[in-house]
């Protein structure tokens, strides 16, 4: 009798030692699908900042092309009134100087 209830008690261990195994697995696997998880949540955080870095000096990039431009032109603009200026006055000079003296 004593052996019969050794062998049961044994037995039940074993059933308990299995159910207790399989739930530290099942454990210790959903632990490495969260760090993974984790992980990967990271790395894509992580490029997110990095692709809105890039975005950011790219834009601020072509606001500086873009005011480079309005400069240029604005700089176009005065040198062609410049010489429209200068042209002006060389006409005057001109017309001045054909204009006879009376004696």
């Amino acid at each position: 009798v004593e052996a019969k209830a050794k062998a049961n008690a044994n037995a039940n261990n074993n059933v308990n030692n299995n159910a207790n195994n399989n739930a530290n697995n099942n454990n210790n696997s959903n632990n490495n699908k969260n760090n993974n998880n984790n992980s990967n949540n990271s790395n894509n955080n992580s490029n997110n900042s990095n692709n809105n870095n890039n975005n950011n000096n790219n834009n601020n990039n072509s606001n500086n092309n873009n005011n480079n431009n309005n400069n240029n032109n604005n700089n176009s603009s005065k040198n062609s009134n410049n010489n429209s200026n200068s042209t002006i006055n060389i006409n005057k000079k001109s017309l001045r100087s054909s204009i006879p003296i009376a004696p």
